[in-house]
């Protein structure tokens, strides 16, 4: 989708007229990374709570 844009780049700024293709491939892509991200830390979060938990049973704490 963001190389689409960038391909079509002149096309969507006569089209948009705020920002052009290239614009729009760089905040697709950002999003793109921006939902992984999302993605592996709540992946990650249970696990890093059930050790603090672990923890804290253990360590009084």
């Amino acid at each position: 989708m963001a190389k689409l844009c960038e391909l079509t780049d002149h096309a969507l700024f006569d089209l948009l007229g705020l920002c052009s293709g290239h614009t729009l491939k760089h905040l697709l892509a950002g999003m793109a990374a921006a939902a992984v991200l999302a993605l592996l830390c709540h992946r990650v979060a249970p696990d890093w709570q059930a050790r603090r938990a672990v923890r804290r049973a253990l360590h009084g704490a």
